[in-house]
């Protein structure tokens, strides 16, 4: 049975490439970052697709650096707004 489940891991992998997710790394992930879960997955399914732990890893820290780029933490949202209203030269703004 073992050999058969890893025959049928070896097809869903080749079919579905990019689109598996293991959940774990989800939810590793998911416990330092205010991003939806879709968007995880996604990120996931792109850099993590694997079996190899070092080519997880990689992706994992991949995945850190594009949250971590792109996305704006709670804590930093007024520094976030502050900047935007420098930029726009907004001089009425209160938080």
């Amino acid at each position: 049975m073992n050999e058969n489940n890893e025959q049928l891991n070896r097809t869903l992998k080749q079919v579905f490439d990019g689109k598996i997710v293991r959940k774990d790394l989800t939810k590793k992930i998911k416990e330092g970052a205010n991003v939806p879960v879709y968007v995880l997955e996604f990120l996931l399914g792109q850099y993590c697709s694997s079996d190899d732990e070092d080519i997880i890893e990689d992706g994992l820290n991949t995945v850190k650096r594009i949250l971590a780029d792109n996305y704006v933490r709670p804590d930093e949202a007024h520094i976030t707004i502050i900047c935007f209203c420098v930029i726009m030269n907004i001089e009425n703004f209160t938080l």
